[in-house]
């Protein structure tokens, strides 16, 4: 095996994180960790290194011996801004979830454009009244802070945003009724 047999691959890292994230958080998964390190990261999308990983071990229930604070910290820190101790909220997830397929992609821009933004956003309502599963309705509800879809109604949604929602979701949902 060598002398680096015992370390484990980058791969193996983030497949673990991912399989923590569907078995703790469900059809959740991704929106709430997003929502985590959101709320104990700055006004400017960053996050400390050391409150990322609170959140991990903290709040995702993270283990020692399923990823030590070795791996955990290596891997945080290869997400690293400049400052070396901050990485954006988006990265971590960008390199966490698993890739939004292209079909989803395009499938998701023809629908915002769809729905007719104006100067680049739409009512969130707007969308929503066409999701027809009340799960993943509900998940984008929270997704966006609300309680209820009446509340979640008149905020507003970028393209930007509404990809990363889909990204968000699709690695744990079936996203294609949402898309529709």
């Amino acid at each position: 095996r060598g002398p680096f047999g015992d370390v484990p691959s980058l791969a193996t890292v983030k497949a673990t994180l991912h399989a923590k994230v569907a078995q703790v958080w469900g059809a959740y998964g991704y929106v709430a960790l997003r929502q985590r390190l959101s709320d104990v990261g700055d006004h400017e999308g960053f996050v400390h290194i050391d409150a990322a990983i609170a959140v991990f071990r903290n709040d995702l229930g993270v283990v020692e011996e399923e990823v030590n604070s070795m791996e955990l910290d290596v891997y945080l820190e290869h997400l690293s801004t400049m400052k070396k101790t901050h990485m954006k909220v988006a990265t971590v997830l960008s390199s966490l979830r698993p890739v939004l397929g292209q079909q989803y992609k395009r499938q998701a821009i023809e629908l915002f454009a769809s729905l007719g933004p104006s100067e680049g956003v739409v009512a969130l309502g707007t969308w929503l009244g066409r999701v027809q599963d009340p799960s993943l309705k509900e998940i984008v509800v929270t997704a966006f802070g609300a309680e209820t879809e009446e509340q979640a109604a008149n905020l507003t949604l970028s393209e930007p945003v509404f990809l990363e929602l889909i990204a968000d979701l699709a690695p744990l949902n079936d996203v294609s009724s949402l898309l529709v």
